[in-house]
């Protein structure tokens, strides 16, 4: 399928805050993000924004998807596509957020040089993406999308769905001309938790039935009993990387 037309039926037909944004890793991230937000100042546009999560406070909302426009409350809207020329001038904005993006990418480099262009000199980028904690993983299937009617991905049964190492993400930014201010990991909290349950994947209404009570569950126990420190002491690196980066 092609890549714009598989992001139009995503955006149409998977409930994205409906299952995504209840798991607690998902929403500690959001906190954290909403943290360097309400710390930015001048013109701040979230690329990838999709139904608009961060479209606060004069926020300019941009997605491939206009589907997943349509379901943003804001009127600050733009459709475009990151990996092309971006119908903006350069040096226009302040700061950017890239959020959960690179990793669907055909071609990251050509993208962070495009946000870099954009942005004004001493303007930031805060981006977050999967960790490459192991293995190197380019493609995921779309068994999880079938069950909404999205039978094709971009690559047969597959679309892009990457993870990088802090080296990686490094590299990407200092090619396309960043600073890199800071490049750390998140998501440690539940790290481990999730493999207890993946058995049950191959009872799928079950799993989804128990996935995000189990580990909404699971996070406020760690939390209530001071636990959380010890996950934190033996998992140091978490399941997300956070960068952020200026443009000199």
């Amino acid at each position: 399928m092609n890549y714009r037309e598989f992001y139009e039926l995503v955006g149409k037909l998977y409930p994205e805050d409906e299952i995504v944004y209840l798991r607690p890793n998902h929403r500690i991230r959001e906190k954290i993000i909403k943290k360097y937000l309400k710390e930015a100042k001048g013109l701040i546009i979230d690329v990838g924004c999709s139904s608009g999560r961060y479209l606060n406070n004069g926020v300019i909302g941009a997605d491939i998807s206009v589907e997943k426009l349509k379901k943003a409350e804001s009127k600050l809207l733009v459709n475009l596509d990151v990996e092309e020329d971006l119908c903006f001038p350069e040096n226009t904005f302040d700061f950017v957020l890239f959020s959960e993006i690179l990793e669907h990418l055909r071609n990251p480099a050509k993208a962070l040089k495009n946000i870099f262009n954009i942005l004004k000199p001493r303007g930031k980028i805060l981006l977050t993406t999967p960790h490459k904690l192991s293995k190197s993983i380019v493609y995921e299937g779309i068994e999880p999308l079938r069950e909404y009617g999205i039978t094709e991905g971009t690559h047969g049964n597959k679309y892009i769905h990457r993870n990088f190492s802090k080296e990686e993400v490094g590299n990407l930014l200092y090619n396309a001309g960043f600073e890199t201010l800071e490049l750390y990991s998140l998501e440690n909290e539940l790290r481990g938790w999730g493999k207890l349950i993946l058995p049950f994947q191959r009872f799928s209404r079950f799993y989804k039935i128990i996935e995000i009570p189990y580990l909404n569950f699971i996070y406020e126990f760690l939390n209530q009993t001071g636990l959380i420190k010890l996950q934190k002491e033996i998992f140091k690196e978490g399941m997300r990387l956070l960068a952020l980066a200026r443009k000199p």
